[in-house]
């Protein structure tokens, strides 16, 4: 049984670990192996029908190999039946086709289904292997023909056709996209498509017809840049521009300038621009616990700034220790990361500020930053209300002009994983109902 079952599948696997190791040296993906001294080579004789991977003559050799295997099929099938004591015919594995005699004679039908069970497993393996190994050869084969060694450049260019293709989906309209039914790319960007016919392949504009002469189909590509510019990704970066802009404008205007400067609503720019989140549900979540992290720093720096009588050594050593507690909370409350690391940045902000002007001076630290030098009971409010009126700005831009809720993103996206695995299963199926055929 060795040699006519056990033999060929370590043949072919060992060609299969080969054929995959030449594909990995020719295009350059591993290094290829030392070459051993000549005193340790025996005579070139013994060596001489040896084929290694990274070889010219592999892809012959693997052919050859997969051949060979294939040729194995029917003396394996021969000594599988004759190791049964079986004669196979078409009417051997069912019940009904024999006499009573006949039927007396054979074994039992629990017997005939085992074994009828092990053919069709075996035929499998073999028609898996043989397949395997085809495409394996058609992967030497390519391989060889992208051998990196050789190659006069190690980039490898997409071709002209390609690359006119990705031009063309970048600047595609919506009335002449024709995606693939079987992927999830296209218009929507984030959607299923779902193939209803040929009818309904083309997403339809009811405002623009399809372009008729060279000069509409120019106006049509023209509403592809507006297109490509209102994917999901590109209204978000919109709305928290738009959200941005409405703090900083105050910095650009002549007579708001000094303002901006000295209530300190650089701090609220900021924070509008690390708080926004597409969903809206999100966006309130974290608002609340920058809101709640703001309000326990400020109070925080009261208790670390008071509480050793405003010495500095004092401080710096609360200080400390309200860090360590701050850090704590990450590693034990990950939903609650945000309050710990903004209590801990205001909290050092607010309290190295203070001892900041305490070294340089009121003078020096008016001077330096344009800001007028409030004592820590103030600055902390004030911190608390820039963060708030900076939230206040991302809350509005996140809802306006509509929210986009996490019921709405995760009906598209569960959608589309649906659809891709009931389509992924139909193929599955379908090359399980043909290889099944081929085995027979």
């Amino acid at each position: 049984m060795f040699t006519y079952l056990h033999e060929p599948f370590h043949d072919i696997f060992q060609a299969l670990d080969d054929g995959l190791a030449h594909v990995l040296l020719k295009v350059g993906l591993t290094e290829p192996p030392k070459k051993k001294s000549s005193m340790n080579l025996k005579d070139e004789e013994a060596k001489a029908n040896t084929v290694k991977p990274g070889d010219a003559e592999f892809a012959a050799h693997l052919e050859q190999q997969a051949s060979d295997f294939f040729s194995k099929k029917e003396p394996t099938l021969r000594h599988w039946t004759q190791s049964k004591g079986i004669t196979l015919s078409s009417d051997y594995f069912s019940a009904d086709s024999f006499d009573e005699d006949t039927l007396n004679r054979l074994p039992s039908i629990t017997t005939r289904k085992r074994d009828q069970w092990q053919l069709y497993v075996l035929l499998y393996v073999m028609f898996l292997l043989n397949s395997i190994s085809r495409s394996t050869l058609e992967f030497v084969k390519f391989a060889d023909e992208h051998d990196q060694a050789t190659a006069k450049s190690k980039l490898m260019w997409p071709g002209g056709k390609r690359l006119k293709k990705w031009i063309k989906s970048v600047f595609r309209s919506q009335d002449t996209n024709h995606d693939d039914e079987t992927t999830i790319a296209g218009y929507d960007r984030g959607n299923a498509t779902v193939y209803l016919g040929d009818a309904y392949r083309a997403k339809k504009d009811p405002e623009h017809l399809p372009p008729a002469n060279t000069w509409e189909k120019f106006g049509d590509f023209i509403r592809g840049i507006s297109h490509f510019l209102r994917s999901p990704e590109s209204s978000f970066g919109f709305r928290a521009a738009c959200a941005t802009m409405s703090i900083a404008v105050v910095a650009f205007l002549r007579d708001t300038q000094n303002f901006f400067v000295e209530q300190r609503l650089v701090w609220a720019l900021i924070m509008v621009a690390i708080s926004m989140t597409p969903t809206a549900g999100q966006s309130i979540f974290q608002f609340m616990l920058r809101i709640g992290g703001t309000a326990v720093a400020m109070v925080v720096a009261w208790l670390v700034w008071y509480i050793p009588g405003q010495h500095t050594a004092g401080i710096l050593v609360f200080l400390w220790l309200f860090v360590a507690i701050g850090f704590y909370i990450p590693l034990k409350r990950i939903d609650l990361v945000i309050v710990g690391m903004i209590s801990v940045v205001t909290a050092t902000m607010i309290v190295g500020y203070e001892l900041q002007v305490r070294k340089i001076g009121v003078a020096a630290a008016t001077a330096t930053t344009g800001q007028p030098a409030y004592p820590i009971y103030q600055l902390g409010p004030y911190r608390l209300a820039t963060v708030t009126g900076g939230l206040a700005v991302a809350f509005f831009w996140t809802v306006f002009p509509f929210p986009i809720t996490e019921h709405s993103a995760l009906r598209q996206k569960l959608g589309g994983s649906l659809y891709l695995s009931a389509n992924m299963y139909s193929i599955v199926s379908s090359s399980e109902v043909r290889c099944t055929c081929d085995a027979y």
